[in-house]
Order: structure tokens, then sequence, then C-alpha cells
């Protein structure tokens, strides 16, 4: 959804009318024009810069400092509601997760109204869910975006120290939200982290550090992909976890991690003959791993039998017919010639007949190789009878 088309539609002084009505924005959401929903987070348009200085189209990214004003609008029943000041660096795990997310959509200057549930009330650090935590219960909060410093950059502007600090603290931020129980937030973590070293800086040779640096980014990039995979393999995505584990082996074709989600992932995709051989290979790299593989395997001989038991029924209808390919199914046999056999009457007078044609084609030939001869000056004829012969 393209977030610029979404903030720059409808009325602006139409917008802070409809921002009156906190009910009305609550339960009717995703029909007001200038809204927009994302990812369990429903955000709508209240104003826009006023100042043409102000930068166009400058979202805040991962490690930018924001200042904002936060007005809560769930507190019950308030005549007037008191604004927050705040100021954070966006993908330290302090703010809110659905807030984070708004702000990283905002433009300096703008003004929001965002309606969170569940999770997305919730920050990174500390990650764990409060014992009251009601995940159907709504919040809605206002939040103007006034200041914005840029941080360290993006994947491209950093450097290969700056994205190994920087995932370091995603790794950090990943493993609390998955001992709490929140997957899907510690993937995405996790994944913010591979992102950063899809560029590596080129390598000179006459300095050894960053071919070094490049390898620490590679085994980084590595340990995250491998814990993407195994949240992936939590949630149920099979086949995101065998490619994230597929492109560990890509990079390092030995990694009995890697080779193990891989088989765990290829079991549940039916790729059961694959998923064999990964388990055989990282048992044969780590025998300590003997009981785990053996587990799996059990899996896998439990889905062939299954499978086998499903395919029983129509396998045994198919050859109770007797036939197992249809008429339709089989290619009709061809007659080589259907005229009648030639009868031979004498062998000699045959083989007679078959020399005077060989003996014409060789004349034949030999009339056209002259032929062709005498055509390209390669050969002339000469005179029968010479005039200075005496004889």
């Amino acid at each position: 959804m393209n977030m610029d088309k979404k903030l720059s539609s409808g009325n602006p002084s139409e917008e802070n009318e409809n921002a009156a009505s906190q009910s009305e924005e609550r339960t009717s959401p995703a029909c007001e024009r200038g809204s927009m929903i994302f990812e369990g987070v429903w955000m709508k348009l209240v104003s826009s810069p006023v100042s043409s200085s102000a930068p166009r189209g400058r979202h805040p990214k991962d490690t930018d400092t924001v200042s904002l004003l936060i007005q809560n609008m769930s507190q019950p029943q308030q005549k007037e509601l008191e604004w927050e000041s705040l100021r954070e660096e966006i993908g330290s795990g302090r703010l809110m997760e659905g807030v984070e997310k708004a702000v990283m959509r905002m433009e300096l200057g703008q003004e929001v109204v965002v309606t969170l549930e569940g999770e997305m009330s919730l920050p990174d650090s500390p990650a764990d869910i409060p014992p009251d935590f009601v995940p159907s219960i709504q919040h809605t909060l206002r939040i103007q975006l006034k200041e914005h410093v840029a941080g360290a950059g993006d994947k491209v502007t950093m450097t290969a120290e700056d994205k190994l600090i920087r995932s370091q603290v995603l790794k950090a931020l990943g493993a609390g939200l998955y001992s709490a129980g929140r997957v899907r937030r510690a993937q995405e973590k996790w994944e913010a982290g591979v992102q950063l070293f899809n560029i590596l800086q080129a390598e000179d040779r006459s300095d050894p550090h960053s071919a070094e640096m490049n390898r620490r980014c590679q085994d980084a990039q590595v340990f995250l992909l491998l814990n993407t995979a195994l949240c992936k393999l939590k949630r149920s995505l099979w086949k995101p976890a065998h490619d994230d584990c597929t492109e560990v082996l890509d990079l390092q074709p030995h990694n009995v991690k890697a080779l193990f989600r891989r088989g765990q992932a290829g079991i549940q995709l039916d790729q059961w003959d694959e998923a064999e051989k990964d388990f055989k290979k990282a048992q044969q790299l780590d025998p300590t791993l003997r009981r785990e593989i053996s587990s799996q395997m059990k899996i896998l001989t439990d889905k062939k039998k299954a499978q086998n038991q499903k395919d029983m029924p129509a396998m045994q209808a198919i050859f109770a017919k007797g036939n197992v390919y249809s008429s339709k199914e089989v290619a009709p046999i061809r007659k080589v010639n259907d005229s009648p056999p030639i009868q031979i009457k004498s062998l000699e007078s045959e083989y007679d007949e078959i020399e005077e044609e060989e003996e014409e084609d060789a004349l034949m030939k030999r009339q056209q190789w002259y032929n062709q001869m005498l055509g390209t000056g390669q050969m002339r004829l000469g005179n029968t009878f010479d005039d200075d012969d005496d004889s």
C-alpha cells in the first residue's frame, strides 16, 4: 500500500473533525478517508506539516532518533487529554511495536491517530508479556512527529563495523522475544539483521582487514538466518524456512544446523528423499545428533506410510481392472507394410538384375564426375590423332 497516496488523500480539516469522535474511529476505521491498515495497526492522518520547508518523502527508519508527542485517547471520558513528550531511537525496542511501525510511515510534522491491539501494544524490551495483558483490548493514540534525526544509516551506507554492532542489538532483542514466546516479532528482528548483510564492502587484496570484516559479516548473517529458519519452523512456514537453510548451505555447505532444519522443513514439504539426504549428511558431520535425527526419520517414515495407505485404494482399483492403462492411453501397434510380400521366382536372374543396376549406377557416377571435372577446367579432352605423329 502506497503511504504517500494514503496520507495525501482527504481534506485535513475533514480529518480533524472525524478524529474528534473516538468511538467513531474505533468502530469503523477501515471505512474512513485517509486511513490505512497494516500489520494489525489502523492509522489515520489527522494533519500534514504546514511549513513548506519540512522535508517531504522522508520516513524515520531503523536507528533514527525521533521526538514524539503522544496522547492516549483510550483514557475513560477525560475532558482534556494530556500530551506526553517522548524522544526515542527507532529499533531500540522501547516503543510499542505498533507505534514504531506507525512512526516509520510518518513524515516530519505529521499527526496521526493509530489504533492498536494484541502484541502491537507491547514494546520489544522488556519482551515478557504482562500477566494482566488482554490481547483484545484496543489502544487509540494520537501521535505527532516533532523531530527526526538520522541514525547510523542503512545497509548501503553503514560500515561493516556498524552493521556488526547493529546485528548484535537485533540478535539480543530477538532472543528475548523468542524466549518470551513472541516468535513472530523475534523473526522480524532477526530478519532485519539478515538484511543488513545483503550488501558487503568490496574487498581489497592489499587490505586484509576488508576480507576479514566480510567474513565476520557472513558469519553473523548465517547465525541470524538459522534463527529466522527456526522461527519459521515454529510458525509452520515450511517453504521460507527451507529457503533460509538453503541460503546458509550455499555459504557453508557443511553447516549441521542448516542441514537438520532443512530436513525438518523438507518432511513437511513432502520432499522426503531430499530430507533423508540432509539428515544422513548431518549425522555424518555430527554423530551426536543420532537421537534427534532418528526421531525425525521416524516422522518421515510415518508420513510415507500414511501416504501409501492413502494411495492404496486407488492403486487397488486400477490393478483390479486387469490393465493399468486404458485403451486410450496405449499407443496402437503400427503396421510396417500393408502391401503383399514380394515373390522371387529365380535367384540367379535376380542377382543378374542387381549387378546390371549396380554397373549402371557406377557408370552414371563416373559420367557425372567427368562432366564436373571438364566443367571446372580441371580436365580437358586430347585429340585422337596428332598431326606431328609419323605413325
